[in-house]
């Protein structure tokens, strides 16, 4: 059904794909069934290394590593005691493999601090680029972690600046960012609003299909619901309808 709505790119994500048994078929599967590129996105423990040792097909997924922080203990408090040293086992083990990879960062208070580090961490293993994402409290995150939006511009100008150290692209979001002060950034930056476009989909188990990460888990705010056929407006209050007034 994605290739009729014109789709080239598809994600599995969760929780920890990798746990899924069947995602090695899967992941074929969607190959087959002419998508261009396939991308798992793990946090890179032993799940992860299970799954490239029953990887045998020749076209490889893009992996996209989860990095909560440069060093053990910044990423262990989110990710639990020995993570970092799966994560960066991983990252290792799918280069050796001739695997894609790249990287995702949710930026907090509980990881600002090391972002010059962070960006060094992910040219060091020549990610191919590092998304940065405003965290908000859900999943393991907490409202602790949560920077203030009048901060997240000062973030991102951080961003900008330090990346120019580095020959790695990066994308980020200017969530919260009102027009008259949009960055001149790289030209790497994304500057669209994936709400507004209808360019991200995710789906639950459950049939719920949102659009924007920073609407997950948030009842009734989904934009569609998938039948198993058809995907169906949401006739309720949702993302889509939050988010179509412009941005002050």
């Amino acid at each position: 059904m994605s290739k009729t709505w014109g789709t080239t790119d598809v994600a599995f994500l969760g929780g920890e794909p990798t746990v899924y048994p069947a995602l090695t078929e899967i992941t074929a599967y969607a190959f087959e069934s002419g998508l261009q590129t396939v991308r798992i996105i793990t946090n890179g423990t032993s799940p992860f290394l299970h799954f490239l040792n029953r990887y045998r097909y020749s076209r490889l997924p893009h992996i996209s590593f989860s990095i909560d922080g440069a060093t053990a203990d910044t990423h262990e408090a989110v990710r639990g005691v020995g993570t970092f040293r799966q994560l960066l086992e991983s990252m290792q083990a799918a280069q050796r493999r001739g695997y894609i990879i790249s990287g995702i960062t949710s930026i907090g208070n509980h990881n600002k601090h090391e972002l010059p580090a962070i960006l060094a961490l992910a040219n060091l293993f020549s990610l191919r680029y590092l998304t940065m994402h405003y965290v908000s409290a859900r999943g393991n995150a907490t409202p602790q972690m949560v920077i203030p939006p009048n901060e997240w511009l000062s973030i991102m100008r951080q961003i900008v600046e330090l990346s120019r150290n580095f020959d790695l692209e990066i994308r980020f979001e200017q969530t919260f960012v009102p027009k008259s002060a949009r960055l001149e950034t790289l030209p790497s930056s994304r500057r669209i609003c994936v709400v507004r476009s209808l360019g991200n989909l995710m789906f639950y188990p459950d049939g719920r299909v949102f659009i924007c990460g920073l609407f997950l888990g948030q009842p009734g705010m989904h934009s569609f619901v998938w039948d198993g056929k058809r995907l169906l407006p949401n006739t309720g209050w949702s993302e889509r309808e939050l988010c179509k007034s412009e941005i002050p």
